[in-house]
């Protein structure tokens, strides 16, 4: 069986700088703290609680950054500053919805969803 899927890339321009729009997108879209999986798991958490602590920690687009990649550093080695900070974002309540229909549909089970943002800075400065 071969399933196609495709991707649509957005971009949505910021007025603001590289530094605002990042800490613009934290405000929306926090950061989750690593060691919360960890404690969930070790503590043998039901489901209600792990859907708490994520409500807890949700920003208003009830959205977490799962995990953030500061690339600047390097990608600024080729000898011009490039300002550029990739997320993998997720909500807990929407993967265990996929999870689910993954599970009961032969079709859907053949998918994986994930969403990557990328917020970076493309205006050269010197």
């Amino acid at each position: 069986m071969t399933i196609v899927v495709s991707a649509t890339r957005i971009i949505v321009d910021s007025r603001n700088e590289f530094t605002t729009t990042r800490a613009r997108f934290h405000q929306r879209i926090p950061l989750v703290d690593p060691t919360l999986a960890r404690e969930l798991i070790a503590a043998n958490a039901s489901w209600q609680d792990v859907e708490a602590a994520a409500d807890e920690r949700v920003g208003p687009t009830r959205f977490v950054a799962l995990s953030r990649l500061h690339q600047s550093a390097l990608l600024s080695l080729h000898g011009e500053l490039v300002e550029a900070t990739p997320y993998l974002v997720g909500s807990p309540a929407i993967a265990r919805t996929m999870v689910a229909r993954q599970r009961a549909d032969p079709v859907v089970r053949e998918l994986d969803a994930s969403m990557q943002i990328t917020v970076e800075e493309t205006c050269r400065r010197p």
